[in-house]
């Protein structure tokens, strides 16, 4: 347990009006919740948000 994330935890859904896809997508998915993503959209990341975001997910799997 030393050293393992006890929640994966995003401080918002929602960006600048648009769903983030890394927050809501599974969380949706894991609880059976429907929802139609094309009249919010997502938020686009910028690639420099785009690499943090992906490093962030294999260190939490490697932490797991």
């Amino acid at each position: 347990m030393a050293n393992t994330p006890q929640l994966t935890y995003y401080p918002t859904g929602i960006v600048q009006g648009k769903w983030l896809e890394v927050a809501v997508v599974e969380l949706f998915k894991e609880n059976q919740i429907e929802i139609d993503y094309s009249i919010r959209e997502f938020y686009q990341l910028n690639k420099k948000q785009k690499l943090i975001q992906l490093l962030k997910n294999k260190l939490r799997k490697l932490l797991m």
